[in-house]
């Protein structure tokens, strides 16, 4: 026996099953997040930056400093793949928005989601 929220989930991912303008932007929304979560769990984490980097105010570029000589707020860190909270926000705002019922609610969670909140 399904329950409430599988049977709402496979009515909201049948592409062939009436949706009202809300729910078509729900089931573009969650197969977006869907892909984006499942690139990312392909993707490596790297827990520590390749590199540390200052913009030089006087030449308007970026350089690269080791990582004695950075020095905190001027300092930016370069991350080649994304760090683990920012999957793990991701996963937990995909998680949110398919166990979702209030279709008034939807698009709030996943702007919220996208916007880092």
């Amino acid at each position: 026996m399904k329950t409430a929220n599988a049977t709402l989930e496979q009515q909201m991912m049948d592409a062939c099953a009436p949706k009202n303008e809300r729910e078509w932007w729900a089931f573009a929304e969650i197969g977006r997040l869907r892909a984006e979560v499942e690139a990312l769990r392909a993707a490596p984490q790297q827990a520590e930056p390749v590199g540390y980097f200052v913009n030089d105010e006087s030449d308007d570029q970026w350089h690269q400093v080791d990582y004695e000589q950075r020095n905190g707020a001027d300092t930016y860190p370069l991350y080649l793949h994304p760090p683990a909270a920012e999957v793990r926000r991701l996963r937990d705002a995909l998680d949110e928005i398919e166990s979702e019922t209030q279709d008034v609610s939807i698009q709030q969670i996943a702007r919220k989601a996208l916007e880092g909140k």
